[in-house]
């Protein structure tokens, strides 16, 4: 039967071993009031099976991301189960053989493949736009909320702008455990020029000498969101399904 793990201390301790792959889910048990976690287990002394709801963490704060790690197949439907109704829609990442579980038990749409992305080794080649970009400021975060709602205000940004006019931004949007989470947004004008790539380097070089691990996540169906990782010389830590969740299937 899946149990809901009610102790702050013990949901952190169960997502600490995710952090890697899932920095999000750390980033939110550290920093954010406890009821922003919610986290159940198929087992509670031996947990085989995870799922944890980020409350209020999809765009503009009108979402919740749901995450689901498991190794048994036998555990799914109870624990995919334990997603409250009535608690609006929910942003899903599962494993690719999940999928079946979920389409069986939700109203939903598939939105693709993601990648969780990482520099486990190296550096960036250096990009001659990096060299352009500057500091974004704490105080400066707001002009990029559109496309970021999370950042890190300690953690550094950077921001290409040319002529006056900000072509691109690379965002620290989690922090937890030695690793830092990036997105990286150009605008829509600027892009196919390599500018992302730049900003993104000048951030990862932030980082990198913060001692930091650097992860992102990445929409496989892009291809220039994927040239732009691999190019950065990020490599696959965690690949799933991302689907969009509207309600459940009546029982």
């Amino acid at each position: 039967m899946a149990h809901e793990v009610e102790d702050a201390g013990g949901r952190r301790r169960l997502v600490e071993a995710l952090a890697m792959a899932q920095v999000e889910l750390l980033d939110t048990a550290e920093r954010l009031p406890p009821e922003s976690l919610s986290v159940f287990v198929d087992d509670p002394a031996d947990p085989s099976g995870l799922l944890t709801i980020a409350w209020g963490a999809g765009p503009l704060g009108f979402s919740n991301e749901a995450s689901l790690t498991a190794a048994r197949i036998t555990s799914l439907e109870e624990l995919l189960g334990c997603l409250p109704r009535g608690h609006g829609t929910y942003r899903l990442t599962v494993p690719f053989w999940a999928a079946p579980a979920v389409s069986s038990l939700f109203k939903c749409e598939l939105s693709g493949p993601v990648a969780r992305y990482a520099l486990l080794q190296g550096e960036p080649a250096p990009h001659p736009a990096a060299g352009q970009t500057e500091p974004l400021a704490p105080d400066d975060l707001d002009i990029v909320a559109f496309a970021f709602p999370r950042a890190v205000p300690e953690a550094p940004h950077r921001a290409l702008i040319l002529k006056d006019e900000l072509v691109a931004v690379a965002i620290t949007t989690h922090l937890a455990g030695g690793v830092a989470r990036i997105g990286v947004h150009v605008g829509e004008e600027h892009r196919g020029r390599g500018f992302g790539g730049g900003v993104a380097r000048a951030l990862i070089a932030d980082l990198r000498a913060r001692d930091l691990a650097v992860t992102a996540e990445v929409a496989l169906a892009s291809e220039p969101a994927v040239r732009m990782a691999e190019g950065l010389g990020l490599s696959i830590i965690d690949a799933r399904l991302a689907f969009h969740l509207a309600g459940q299937h009546p029982a």
